[in-house]
């Protein structure tokens, strides 16, 4: 039930990382809450929130993309870092806001508004300076998640008006590969029609872990990724 994240909450929270999903009674973040948190990489807002407060979010370096509830009032001053690759808002009506949406005026981040109100978020002289403004279907929520969130990190386009169709995307961060999403398809970026409240994740992997495979019907060799020890299971047949 809580309703308020005070000021500086969790600021400075090295270990903090991945997703953060607020839960849909908040109301309130307040004033550099989750600043320096620098392993966040995606948030989730649900729609109650009506403010968020000063530097909420910033230096967050590995933030990629922020999904913000319908109820949203203000977005203080520079909310979220500028490395922000994709902001999605559900308000039809843009929210106040004061100098500085990201630490810098970030115009190469997309933003997500409901079908039909692109056209007030780019008359409005804060968000404008954002300069890709698209429209998407906010009825039904694409929830993202990375099988390890020290792997990469996973985003969603907002579904298409007319098609429903979204765009989900894995980002492994240096030293890793995407690999798989959790149905098995392996196509990145990948196209898929959202009909209801849905989730994906995104099968990353170290680029130098050693696959598990099988020789002649009988070498098995895991575990996958492995750190300090590999075991060989030939099953009992001599290993030349």
């Amino acid at each position: 039930s809580v309703e308020v994240i005070a000021r500086g909450a969790f600021g400075w929270c090295f270990s903090l990382q991945g997703q953060i999903v607020f839960p849909e009674n908040l109301k309130y973040i307040g004033n550099e809450a989750f600043e320096i948190c620098e392993e966040i990489t995606s948030i989730i807002i649900g729609d109650s929130i009506r403010y968020i407060g000063d530097f909420a979010f910033s230096t967050c370096s590995k933030l990629n993309d922020v999904i913000i509830g319908s109820s949203i009032d203000s977005l203080s001053m520079c909310a979220f870092y500028y490395n922000v690759k994709q902001i999605t808002i559900k308000a039809i009506k843009p929210p106040v806001t004061n100098f500085g949406l990201t630490n810098y005026d970030y115009p190469l981040a997309t933003l997500y508004v409901p079908c039909g109100s692109k056209q007030y978020y780019q008359e409005d002289t804060n968000w404008n300076k954002i300069t890709n403004i698209q429209e998407g279907e906010m009825d039904y929520s694409i929830r993202m998640n990375a099988n390890n969130d020290a792997y990469g990190n996973t985003s969603a386009s907002a579904p298409d008006c007319i098609t429903h169709q979204a765009i989900l995307t894995a980002i492994p961060f240096y030293e890793y590969v995407f690999v798989k999403w959790s149905d098995e398809n392996t196509q990145n970026p990948r196209t898929v029609i959202v009909t209801s409240d849905t989730s994906f994740t995104a099968i990353f992997q170290h680029k130098s872990s050693v696959n598990e495979f099988q020789v002649n019907n009988n070498l098995i060799v895991f575990p996958n990724p492995a750190t300090n020890q590999l075991t060989f299971d030939n099953g009992g047949s001599i290993m030349k």
